[in-house]
């Protein structure tokens, strides 16, 4: 395909680029934020529309494998999923979580 299909050449190119730039913000960002900030930066990463492109609010993930693309423990996961509860931003279910306050775990990722 990638020889035949100049749009799919496209549409891996940004892929990788995109994977790219997430990667070395995670490195830089990982030195410089505190743990809430890192488990926002986790989660807006997975409501971000390259790996969800339907734009879905509610993803299925446990505390542990939040933690693991966070980098931080699941203790330290959970008290910043309560902080984020407690303002209103996700909602927790079982099996998972509901974004409720996109822009606003944006703000804390940064």
């Amino acid at each position: 395909m990638r020889s035949h299909q100049p749009s799919f050449n496209e549409f891996l190119l940004l892929q990788v680029n995109e994977r790219l730039h997430w990667f070395m913000g995670n490195v830089a960002a990982y030195g410089l934020l505190n743990t809430d900030s890192l488990v926002a930066r986790a989660l807006v990463g997975m409501v971000h529309p390259l790996p969800n492109p339907r734009g879905e609010r509610y993803l299925q993930l446990s505390q542990e494998e939040l933690a693991n693309l966070a980098a931080v423990s699941r203790q330290t996961c959970n008290k910043a999923m309560m902080h984020f509860k407690d303002a209103g931003l996700i909602r927790t279910e079982y099996g998972g979580l509901v974004v409720l306050d996109l822009p606003g775990l944006q703000a804390l990722a940064q």
